[in-house]
């Protein structure tokens, strides 16, 4: 900002609080073309988009923002981290039928873009974690040896929305930071935790930018 010939910082006089503004010139009007990929940069998602969404409202002639594959990607979200779909799809309600609507981890071979060979699916990702979060005796206990796998259990309690959140952004958006940054952020606002973070993926900001 520093830097703009174009924007610089106001005051908003009801809040107190900064906001964008343009640097105008005598019968010079000037315009703001965003190019896109707001989000996953570093810890500041939220209020840089507030931020964004401010100015776009302040000057709706005149702001104008290209989409960008770090913000569309955000999309499916509302629909894959929907409750509905969590309960929607445990394991041990499928009958090994392909249902391409919901994210039916027992169905999914990961990001066909990505290379078979270092493709995760959402299964291998939540036996990852189970793996490393079991004691000894509670891998023997949940281990079916008929079938070289864990019961659905056991799958069950790690298929969480946070876990479902963690997956999509780490193996399907290459999004590695993503969710500690988020963290980071929403511990600077609010100081709470999981709950309000993972709403944060699927509130209006997200689809307002979207």
């Amino acid at each position: 900002m520093e830097i703009s010939q174009v924007l610089k910082w106001d005051i908003d006089i009801n809040t107190g609080e900064r906001q964008i503004g343009f640097v105008d010139e005598p019968r010079k009007k000037r315009y703001f073309v965003f190019g896109g990929d707001l989000f996953d940069k570093g810890d500041g998602d939220i209020r840089l988009a507030h931020l964004f969404l401010k100015f776009k409202s302040r000057f709706p002639d005149r702001v104008f923002f290209l989409v960008g594959n770090r913000d569309i990607n955000k999309i499916k979200l509302t629909a894959e981290l929907d409750q509905s779909e969590v309960e929607g799809s445990r394991l041990d309600d499928l009958s090994g039928v392909v249902c391409h609507n919901n994210f039916h981890l027992i169905n999914l071979s990961g990001p066909y873009w990505e290379p078979p060979s270092s493709r995760v699916s959402p299964k291998q990702y939540l036996r990852s974690l189970l793996q490393h979060s079991l004691t000894e005796a509670e891998k023997q206990r949940h281990f079916v040896a008929s079938k070289g796998d864990y019961d659905s259990t056991i799958y069950r309690k790690f298929d969480t929305r946070v876990n479902r959140l963690k997956y999509l952004l780490k193996h399907t958006m290459n999004c590695l930071s993503t969710f500690e940054f988020r963290r980071t952020e929403m511990a600077t606002l609010r100081g709470k935790g999981y709950p309000i973070l993972l709403t944060t993926y699927t509130n209006t900001t997200y689809r307002s930018t979207s």
